[in-house]
């Protein structure tokens, strides 16, 4: 499995550069063994937003996460990660879903999660 990162969807989509959207494009399509973490779903629907200067509608979103889903099946998390972020969350202090960070740690929560998914489905090589 590997899992493709928001970035990668964004570039996709981005048309301000061309050749990375190229690059991302051909990136996904090649990807044999691709997964969409379900966060990463949610995180490009969030972060489309940034592409609305070039016209990117929230229709248009949705229309693109359809399209990398036929080519990257959608990966739900289990309960053992919500069990996971609520040990974060009280035990170190991160705070879930947003970009708090502990003073203990160098990592966002949500980081540690999609790693946590990224072993629970036994990845081939490393998010990409």
């Amino acid at each position: 499995m590997i899992a493709v990162d928001t970035n990668v969807l964004i570039y996709a989509c981005d048309q301000s550069e061309p050749r990375r959207q190229t690059i991302a494009l051909d990136l996904i399509a090649a990807t044999e063994e691709g997964v969409l973490l379900w966060q990463v779903a949610c995180e490009f629907l969030a972060a489309s937003r940034k592409l609305s200067k070039q016209g990117f509608t929230a229709t248009q979103a949705w229309n693109r996460l359809a399209e990398f889903q036929d080519l990257l099946p959608l990966v739900l998390p289990s309960p053992a990660n919500l069990t996971h972020a609520r040990e974060l969350h009280i035990a170190m202090g991160f705070h879930c879903g947003t970009r708090s960070f502990s003073p203990r740690a160098s990592m966002p929560a949500w980081t540690f999660s999609t790693r946590r998914m990224c072993r629970q489905w036994k990845p081939s090589r490393p998010c990409v």
